[in-house]
C-alpha cells in the first residue's frame, strides 16, 4: 500500500495533471477531488470485495511516500519482494 499526506498528493496531482481528467485550478481543488473520489473508491470496494481500503492490515506493506523519492520507493519495494 503507498501511503502520502492529502496536501502533498494534491501538490502531486496538480503539477501533473491528465488530460484525460478535469482540469482543476489549484490545489485545494485537487484535494477536493481526491476525498470525493476516495470516499466513491472506498464504497465500492467495500460493497464488491467487503474489504476497507484504507485499513492498512489488509497490506504485507505499507510504505509512506510522503517524502520519498519514486527511486525510494521502488528501493524498498525491491527490497520487500528479494
Amino acid at each position: 500500500f503507498l501511503k502520502v499526506s492529502d496536501d502533498v498528493a494534491a501538490e502531486r496531482i496538480f503539477k501533473n495533471q491528465r488530460p484525460d481528467e478535469e482540469h482543476q485550478d489549484n490545489v485545494s481543488a485537487v484535494k477536493k477531488m481526491l476525498a470525493k473520489r476516495m470516499k466513491v473508491w472506498g464504497k465500492q470496494v467495500k460493497k464488491f470485495y467487503g474489504l476497507d481500503i484504507l485499513n492498512e492490515s489488509n497490506y504485507d506493506l505499507v510504505i509512506d511516500t510522503t517524502t520519498l523519492t519514486i527511486d525510494q520507493v521502488v528501493e524498498k519495494i525491491m527490497k520487500f519482494v528479494s
